[in-house]
C-alpha cells in the first residue's frame, strides 16, 4: 500500500508532466562535494534546481548558476 507521501509525489509527477517537465528524484548527502555537484550540474544539465531539506539551499543556488554557465 502506498503511503500518503508517495501519492502525493505521483500526483506531482503526473501535474509535471502535463507541462512536459521532466522530473529527477536524486538523493544527495549534505556532505556532497562541489566538483561532484559541478558533475552533477554538467552532466544533466537541469534548467531549474529546487533545494530541498537543505541548510544550504542559498549556497546551492549559487553554485547551480555558476556550473550551469559553464
Amino acid at each position: 500500500m502506498e503511503s500518503v507521501k508517495e501519492v502525493e509525489e505521483g500526483a506531482l509527477r503526473a501535474w509535471l508532466r502535463l507541462f512536459g517537465a521532466q522530473v529527477l528524484r536524486l538523493r544527495l548527502s549534505g556532505r556532497y562535494l562541489p566538483h561532484r555537484f559541478r558533475g552533477l550540474i554538467e552532466l544533466l544539465r537541469p534548467k531549474d534546481l529546487i533545494p530541498l531539506h537543505t541548510e544550504e539551499a542559498d549556497l546551492m543556488g549559487r553554485l547551480f548558476k555558476r556550473f550551469s554557465r559553464a
